[in-house]
Order: C-alpha cells, then structure tokens, then sequence
C-alpha cells in the first residue's frame, strides 16, 4: 500500500493512494490486481510557457472538409487545474515450464481521468461546439485563428486488454548464480511496476553507463517478444455538459486521427560478447474522423505497419579488453534503419481523394531513414 501527499501552493494538497494484491496459486501462474487514484499538476510548461503566435500553420478544418492556413497560438494557460488519475490494473502471468523461459502475460487495464490536461485538439465540430472561443472565423465561415493553449477536460475513459508472450534463452554458459535468472523485458516503466509484486524493489541504470554494460554482459541472450494491445474503450468528455468524442469511431484529439483499437508489436533481439542486433515490427489498425458528416469532412486512415532493425557493437568486449587499444575502449558502433520499408499511411476522405495536409511530404516527409553512430565513454 502506497499512501502520499504533496502541497503545492497554487494547486493544495495532491494525494496519491495506491493498494494491490498478489496472489501465486501455483507455482507457474502468477495473479496480480491493483488500484491507483493519483493527483497531478500542471507542468510549469503548462501553466506559464510564453504566449507565440504562429502564423500560415496548415490546418484541416474538419467542419468544412478543407486544408486552410491559420494563425495558432501556442503558450501556457494559468487556469489549468490538477488532474486526478485512476487506474484499475488486474493481470495474470503462466510460465509453463520451469526451465525453459517462457511466459504469458493477460492483462486489463481501466483509466478514468478527472480533468485531464491535454493539448488543445484539431478542429472538429464537436471541440468547435465545447470551446467557441478558441476558434476564429470569416464572415464566409473559413477558419483564420485558433487558441491552441492547453485545456482541461472534463473526463477521459479508457478500458484496454493486453496480452503478450516472452522468449529468452541463454547465448552460452552463464556466470555462477545466473543461470535461473529470470530476465523481463518491458514496454515502459509503468508496466514494469505494474507486473511486479508489491514491494519488490525496481532499480533503474543509465543507459550506455557501466552498471548497464554489466548487466549486458552477464545476460547475453536471445529474447523474442509478442505483445497486443485491444482497445475497448476510449472517449472523452470534452465539458461537463458534453459533447462526448469516442476516438475509437470518428473522434480525433490529434491530426494524426483516433485512437487504434488494436496495436501489435514483435521484438528479436540477440546479445553477445559486445555484439547485438534488434528487429521490431510493428502494426496499428485504422482509424477515422468524422466531421460535419460532408463527405470532405470524413476521413478513413488505413492501417500501418513499420519495420525497424539496429546493430550495435561494443567493441572493447567483441575484442576482449586485453586486446582492445586504449583509444577503442568503451566504444560503441550503431547502424539502425527506422521504416525499412518506408511504410506511409494512406487517408481518403469520403470521396475518395487525399486532403492537401495529409500528402506524404507532410504526415510523413521522412520516410525511411538510415543512421549511423560512433560513441565513446571515457
């Protein structure tokens, strides 16, 4: 159980109250619930960034189904006020066989978020409808100014189940004391704390620093790793009155469209002796906006799918210390190629066209990319 409090002077007192439930009924399957309702602050970002207007900021007007040009403000907002977070969390892990590592992962996860702070969305109807003094028309009705300053919204819903599975296997015999190890890979540091046992203790090490590279060293290994995610739920409530943006049917908090209902991600990964090499795909369903329900203003985004692969080397332990000039220690070569197959995203509105801030050379002016890098710690 996690109990705390912190006062700030311009927001009070925010609480923080955590509790959870770990459970082993056998020894192969693992049960874990538990339940956080977390207050946060505005970021000084936030609250006092200074007030820039930009002007010719190419916009899709979503009312109008049409690409215009416009004044944006950007900046802090100082009537922005505290969230407060709760999260439900209940998941279960099965490793099958003792000796081989192999693990499968289930879990839900429901967010409801009081106020939650957010940048200001693009120009749909229904925002245009719950903030009218943000937006700026002609007498025409064409689209010149928007206050994009961040808001607090009244509500946000989210309700999601993920799965997954994790391969890893030795390269190699493995120093004394190792060789049970079990070694987890996961997607973010919140979900590390949320797989984890109450109490058990989570040390973090820089990436690049000498305790990572130790840690490195004596878990030389392949790793495979399978994860979905399944969104069921994902809606905000913009005022206390409405409207209701649902981004997993035609709502949209971003250019970039709603939310994805379902997301996959593959990893392999191989170390060993200073040498290692990673492959992660990844893959996102489709998603849409609806505007004023003008053909123009409907937009479809088709579903995407990258492929990223990187190389590394230490080169000090490929060659053995004892062999590696003075000048090479601590060295570390990358080659990493992002998209390999330069993947766009394709979207249509409803009658079949692409919208000029939808071209390629806007959503996507990079594409592929190829990098190359030559690090050295003294």
């Amino acid at each position: 159980m996690t109990v705390a409090a912190e006062r700030l002077s311009d927001i009070g007192t925010l609480w923080t109250l955590g509790y959870g439930l770990h459970w082993t009924p056998l020894p192969a399957l693992s049960l874990l619930a538990s339940v956080n309702d977390t207050r946060s602050a505005p970021t000084v970002e936030q609250l006092g960034a200074p007030l820039i207007v930009v002007p010719n900021v190419r916009t899709f007007d979503a009312s109008r189904g049409e690409t215009v040009d416009i004044t944006r403000s950007f900046g802090g907002n100082t009537g922005l006020r505290a969230d407060n977070r709760h999260v439900f969390a209940a998941g279960a892990t099965f490793k099958p066989m003792a000796k081989t590592d192999l693990v499968f992962t289930l879990d839900y996860i429901r967010t409801r978020i009081d106020d939650p702070i957010a940048a200001f969305p693009i120009a749909l109807p229904q925002v245009e409808d719950a903030f009218p003094d943000r937006f700026t028309r002609d007498p025409t009705g064409r689209l010149q100014r928007i206050d994009a300053t961040p808001v607090n919204f009244a509500r946000s819903n989210q309700q999601q189940i993920r799965w997954g599975l994790s391969f890893m296997r030795p390269l190699g015999p493995l120093p004394p004391g190792l060789q049970n190890a079990n070694v987890r890979v996961f997607s973010s540091l919140e979900e590390a704390k949320r797989r984890l046992p109450p109490g058990a203790r989570l040390e973090m090490v820089e990436a690049g620093s000498p305790a990572a590279r130790r840690v490195e060293n004596l878990t030389s290994r392949l790793m495979l790793s399978l994860q979905h995610s399944w969104r069921l739920e994902d809606s905000v409530l913009l005022r206390p009155s409405g409207p209701d943006l649902d981004l997993l049917d035609g709502g949209a908090l971003d250019v970039r469209g709603g939310r994805p209902r379902h997301a996959t991600e593959l990893q392999a990964s191989a170390f060993k002796r200073g040498l290692g090499a990673r492959v992660i795909v990844t893959w996102q369903s489709g998603t849409s906006i609806r505007g004023s329900g003008a053909p123009a203003g409907n937009l479809e985004f088709g579903g995407l799918a990258t492929v990223n692969f990187s190389l590394f080397a230490n080169i000090a332990e490929y060659l053995g210390r004892a062999k590696t000039p003075p000048w090479l220690k601590g060295a570390r070569m990358t080659l990493g190629v992002a998209n390999i197959f330069n993947s766009r995203q394709s979207v249509r509105d409803g009658l079949g066209t692409t919208p000029l801030i939808y071209q390629n050379a806007y959503l996507n002016p990079v594409g592929r990319t190829v990098a190359f890098g030559l690090r050295k710690i003294l």
